[in-house]
């Protein structure tokens, strides 16, 4: 456990926390500074429209709602855990790019939207445009949100949960082994190059996604839709695509080798026969 986890689940507070990993000058107003509010108004009734207020209030109404209902270092009941996303969900809401940003990579150093401690549930959170290039995001949960035109160019995202999530048009040029990616939606995504050996991609989207030279090699793609995509030079060695639309896709001195093409939609798809010799049709 890092250092930022260990003294949150030690009590420390979250308004404190938030300037330890900050890289630029300190942003938190102190809870004594401020009147003390319930949580739900202290979030809800935010004014200013700017990102650094914005973030304040919110980390002040989860400080409140974490002490008043004594959730310390235990994962918070339903009703709590209820009222802790929707307010999470707002305050994406309101912030701009840079806090967005700033709140999931503060969110995930306390370990609160890893796979393994998803404490703060992030289905259906806004972060649509999102600039989360050369985060470290190893296991975060963001099952279901919406991350469409997010920029994740070059992103660790080893192990991460994205199912079900909207990368629609994102910048997805990453590290994504053994990712968890059932049925998100990809299309039209920037891929090129990205890693994604072992990932999980049952029943995606990745109509018209460029994925030139992209590493999908042991990765589970069956059902998926990926046609008119670009996969040119792939690597999809042991990849199992059985029963995926591949229809109309760029497969140009794609690696084919023990790949499982049976029942795939292969029409007007461009690929060799020297190709499909090496793959199970």
């Amino acid at each position: 456990m890092n250092m930022l986890a260990q003294r949150y689940r030690n009590g420390g507070r979250l308004s404190d926390l938030m300037s330890l990993i900050h890289d630029s000058r300190p942003r938190v107003i102190r809870s004594s500074s401020l009147p003390d509010l319930e949580p739900e108004k202290t979030i809800s009734e935010v004014q200013n429209s700017s990102s650094e207020v914005a973030l304040q209030s919110y980390l002040q109404g989860l400080d409140q709602l974490i002490y008043r209902k004594k959730l310390g270092g235990g994962k918070p009941g339903q009703r709590v855990r209820a009222l802790i996303q929707s307010s999470t969900r707002e305050a994406l809401l309101r912030l701009g790019p840079r806090g967005k940003r700033d709140l999931i990579l503060f969110l995930y150093e306390l370990e609160l939207i890893t796979s393994d401690h998803s404490e703060i549930p992030l289905v259906g959170a806004d972060l649509s445009g999102i600039d989360m290039g050369w985060a470290m995001l190893r296991r975060v949960n963001l099952s279901h949100a919406n991350l469409e035109t997010a920029d994740l160019n070059l992103a660790n995202l080893g192990n991460a949960v994205l199912s079900g999530a909207n990368l629609r048009q994102a910048r997805l040029r990453a590290y994504l082994a053994r990712a968890d990616l059932v049925g998100a939606d990809l299309r039209e995504a920037d891929l090129v190059g990205a890693k994604l050996p072992g990932a999980n991609l049952v029943g995606a989207t990745m109509r018209l996604a460029d994925m030139q030279g992209i590493d999908l090699s042991g990765a589970t793609i069956t059902g998926a839709d990926l046609s008119m995509a670009n996969l040119s030079n792939a690597n999809l060695r042991e990849a199992n695509l059985a029963m995926s639309d591949l229809s109309r896709s760029n497969l140009t001195n794609a690696d084919l080798r023990g790949a499982d093409l049976s029942g795939a939609n292969l029409f007007e798809a461009e690929v060799d026969q020297s190709q499909l010799d090496q793959a199970t049709i």
